[in-house]
């Protein structure tokens, strides 16, 4: 598994990669809607997208 490092000033936000596919077999079955964000703005996710493509 792969973390990424973040920057003091920025809020938390952890990301993992899982870089063996077999342990993609154990993962959460949870459902579209238990994984779904609530209202998010456009305007925050083009920040959120933003910050991805900056790593």
């Amino acid at each position: 598994m792969s973390t990424v490092e973040q920057r003091d000033e920025e809020p938390p936000l952890h990301l993992f990669t899982v870089d063996d596919p077999r342990l993609w077999e154990f993962r959460s079955r949870s459902s579209d809607e238990e994984l779904a964000l609530g209202e998010v703005t456009d305007e925050e996710w083009d920040a959120f997208h933003t910050v991805i493509a900056e790593r």
